[in-house]
């Protein structure tokens, strides 16, 4: 695994972090989508589950990251909250994703898990989309069957939650305060001087011990992903807290370049 992919479901492994979607940001993605709200679930009880799969013939599939989070109204009643990370458009995501939403399904009945009998848990596949142009892919599988009325009501529809961060900063609803929405602006960022702000922000914000491990991950995120996208011929994997990258930032001699350019080159064409 690259330190890319890695960096992301480092964050993601943490259940503050995907507490904070919903504070706001699966909402403000489908709104027309009556979705529970944090206060609805029991993140004292949330736990990360393998998103490795073995198919029959042996091959093996991967998703980013499944949560099992418990609804406070009932101790049997989960919610599977399966993430993926995506920085291109996939035309074929609603594909994938409906593949790994079957494949999660036939390891909890293996696991015996589902038993004989039981109702499926809810499953909400969410892509976290952080590219520059719009995502135009399909956000459900049904969209890429070729039609038939006569037949529309046997395949299965498949789907997920699309949150383009680029989509939801433009229209101004990405929440202000949040971990996720944070990240989303650290993502976004288009100078060293808004870097620097959110900088300081993050040693603000997670200045509590509890978010000490979360904190940790959002700086080697930004150490292997964010800066090496943006900044080219200044090193930061030695940087040890957010403390010393505010410093480093206040020195200046950098230039964040990458990001204004692919823009740039975006509008051109």
């Amino acid at each position: 695994m690259n330190k890319y992919d890695a960096s992301y479901r480092l964050l993601f492994s943490n259940p503050l972090m995907v507490k904070s979607l919903f504070e706001g940001i699966l909402q403000a993605a489908s709104p027309d989508l009556a979705l529970p709200a944090a206060i609805e679930l029991d993140w004292n009880r949330a736990k990360a589950l393998s998103g490795s799969f073995i198919t029959k013939d042996l091959r093996q599939r991967h998703s980013d990251c499944v949560w099992c989070i418990p609804r406070t109204s009932g101790a049997d009643l989960h919610l599977l909250l399966l993430l993926e990370f995506q920085s291109s458009n996939d035309t074929h995501m609603a594909l994938r994703i409906t593949i790994y939403v079957l494949l999660l399904y036939e390891s909890l009945i293996k696991q015996k898990k589902i038993l004989h009998g039981d109702p499926y848990p809810l499953v909400l596949p969410v892509v976290l989309y952080n590219g520059v142009t719009r995502w135009a892919a399909a956000t459900r599988l049904a969209e890429k069957f070729e039609t038939s009325a006569a037949l529309s009501g046997i395949f299965p529809d498949g789907g997920y939650i699309l949150v383009d961060e680029g989509e939801l900063l433009r229209k101004g609803k990405v929440p202000q305060a949040g971990l996720m929405g944070l990240l989303i602006r650290l993502e976004h960022c288009q100078s060293i001087e808004q870097l620097q702000q959110l900088v300081q922000t993050v040693i603000t914000q997670t200045a509590d011990p509890v978010y000490a491990s979360v904190r940790d991950a959002l700086l080697e995120w930004t150490k292997h992903v964010l800066w090496p996208r943006n900044v080219k011929g200044r090193d930061a994997s030695a940087i040890n807290n957010f403390q010393e990258f505010n410093a480093m930032l206040i020195e200046g001699h950098v230039s964040w370049t990458d990001k204004l350019l692919m823009q740039g080159m975006q509008k051109g064409m």
